[in-house]
């Protein structure tokens, strides 16, 4: 009995040690963290700054402390329908060996805006620490609601209100422009619904405009809107910027969309024998609006050396490597253009280089970049020019030509001039011909060198060659009438005409491509491939490439005798090309890898098929 009494009472000593020391621990933490170290003491409120009248919302008083005594301001024009509901919570956290705790206390009410208007939420009070903090005045715009049944509160719609609850809006930046000038095309999504799905119908085709998306995303992100005293979710679907290449009046054609929303299509008896409303899922297709621009003519006949460029902010700059060298060598001038219009159009300069050069065809490049302010960027010439003469010729200043959408003026900028020493080099030769080059031009040069005299033959009326002539008329033209109605034949037949011309146009347009591949144009590149390729196909296989899947190509093409192998090398690069027109192309094909694969695939569709 002793030695179970001495256990117990060793277990009860043990026991009172570890609660006081537990306790002492405690109460460090709690020194530690007391919220009266906590010296910057925030009290806001938080809420909607746009509600629509009618529609439940959210007020919350949030302080960073632990409080007491919460006295809330007196609602004006608020149904208070809960609240208010109070929470507290804490966190601890240790960074660099240092304990620091995050307290936080929210009173939030639920309410609901009588009618459109302002309302001003009054200051709150709050006591932290035995001293007193007020929120800031809080302002809040009221707008009008719908008269919404229960359907619509829950996201459900009937076919008669779709319009009134989502629509699409196309806005253009302005209505009146000169050729040349752009403007921006903005296509938004209001929805006051839930929606599920879109798919994109059709959009303008802004004929006689050059058009460059700027914004087509395909996860849409939606922003609150007020429209016409309604409250919107609104989200950009698609945003282009146009150039104007022509005068004239436009019409340009809505852009429609199909969504997918939740509605309702009848009433069913649920499990406990109750009448309730069954939903579907439907599609819908809605239309946006129609526009009307005018591109009027210039202010004044344009003069003659336009360059066709229209903007404003342009700069010319001229450079060249050196000022001094000699016969048969060369020196590169280069001219930039840089500003913000359509330099896109910018393909040549007007120049007027001495006889003592040859020039040849520049190098060009550049950087544009499109935003909502237009085109922004510089374009680059770059020109070899080799000495023949020697002397000391001025290469005159660039006169460059543009209209200024500001000023509304036709506009001219110059460049410097350079005066170039030319020397004689060790192999420089003089040319018999020198003093009448320019002569030469206009003028043909006489021959002073030997040559012969034919003697004059019998006249043609009395030999045999005219009658061989009648004889070669006559096979010529029944030659003609066969080889004509051979053509009358397969021109109606537009099948076999598109078949036989597929190969050249696409060749047209893989020329193209390498143009854009030269100029590092790589989202150019990529679409022009990607139609070289599906037009080509289009026309030899006589489908419509637009309603055709990769997986029904590849069967047309397999039952046409050529491998799986041939055909996934075929819809990999399909693929890639219009993937590469929406961002970064993720597989390790270069650019020329893809124009020489597509190459070979269309020299072997034309030789197989």
């Amino acid at each position: 009995m002793k030695k179970k009494a001495l256990v117990i009472l060793l277990i009860f000593i043990f026991l009172g040690s570890y609660i006081a020391v537990f306790s002492i621990k405690n109460n460090d933490i709690d020194k530690t963290f007391s919220p009266q170290q906590n010296k910057n003491v925030k009290f806001n409120v938080t809420a909607n700054k746009v509600v629509t009248a009618g529609q439940l919302f959210t007020i919350s008083f949030i302080v960073n402390d632990y409080s007491s005594d919460f006295k809330a301001p007196h609602f004006t024009g608020i149904q208070v329908v809960s609240g208010p509901s109070t929470l507290s919570s804490q966190s601890y956290s240790y960074i660099n060996g240092k304990a620091t705790k995050e307290i936080s206390t929210s009173y939030t009410y639920r309410v609901i805006a009588k009618k459109e208007g302002k309302i001003k939420i009054n200051s709150a009070q709050v006591i932290v620490g035995g001293k007193t903090y007020s929120t800031k005045p809080f302002e809040i715009t009221v707008v009008a609601g719908q008269n919404n049944n229960s359907n619509s509160q829950n996201g459900n719609l009937p076919d008669d209100d779709i319009s009134n609850q989502v629509f699409i809006r196309t806005s253009y930046s302005k209505s009146k422009m000169y050729p040349g000038e752009h403007i921006i095309a903005t296509t938004k999504l209001y929805t006051q619904i839930d929606i599920r799905d879109i798919k994109e119908v059709s959009s303008p085709k802004f004929t006689g405009f050059w058009s460059k998306d700027l914004e087509s995303p395909q996860n849409l992100t939606a922003k609150r809107e007020v429209l016409n005293g309604k409250t919107y979710s609104a989200a950009i679907v698609r945003q282009t910027v146009i150039f104007a290449q022509k005068k004239g009046k436009f019409n340009f054609k809505p852009f429609s969309i199909e969504i997918t929303i939740k509605q309702k299509v009848g009433e069913e008896i649920d499990f406990f024998g109750r009448r309730v409303n069954r939903y579907a899922y439907v599609n819908k297709t809605i239309t946006g609006n129609t526009a009307n621009v005018v591109v009027r003519p210039f202010p004044v006949n344009p003069p003659k050396n336009f360059s066709g460029i229209v903007g404003n902010s342009f700069s010319i700059k001229t450079d060249i490597d050196k000022d001094s060298i000699k016969t048969d060598e060369s020196i590169n001038y280069k001219i930039k253009i840089t500003g913000n219009g359509n330099l896109y159009l910018l393909n040549e300069i007007k120049t007027n280089f001495p006889t003592e050069f040859d020039s040849y065809k520049p190098q060009t490049s550049g950087d544009i970049k499109y935003s909502t302010s237009g085109a922004l960027g510089y374009k680059t010439f770059k020109y070899i020019l080799l000495a023949r003469e020697f002397g000391n010729p001025t290469i005159k200043p660039i006169d460059f030509i543009y209209f200024n959408t500001k000023s509304k003026k036709f506009e001219t900028i110059s460049s410097q001039n350079f005066r170039i020493n030319i020397e004689k080099g060790e192999n420089y030769i003089v040319h018999s011909d020198a003093g009448t080059r320019i002569l030469n031009k206009d003028i043909r040069y006489i021959k002073d060198k030997n040559f012969e005299l034919k003697k004059k033959t019998k006249h043609f009326s009395n030999s045999k060659k005219l009658y061989f002539s009648y004889f070669g008329l006559i096979i010529a033209f029944i030659l003609f009438i066969f080889i004509r109605k051979k053509v009358i034949k397969e021109s109606s037949d537009f099948v076999k005409i598109k078949n036989r011309k597929a190969a050249k146009i696409s060749q047209q347009r893989l020329k193209i491509a390498s143009e854009f591949l030269k100029q590092n144009l790589e989202i150019e590149f990529y679409a022009e491939i990607n139609r070289s390729l599906s037009g080509y196909l289009s026309d030899k296989l006589n489908i419509n490439f637009s309603f055709t899947t990769k997986l029904q190509l590849e069967e047309i093409l397999l039952k046409k005798g050529f491998d799986e192998n041939f055909t996934s090398k075929l819809t990999s690069i399909l693929n890639t090309c219009e993937f590469a027109q929406y961002g970064p192309v993720g597989n390790n094909q270069t650019p020329e890898d893809i124009y020489f694969e597509t190459e070979k695939i269309i020299n072997k569709l034309e030789n197989t098929l």
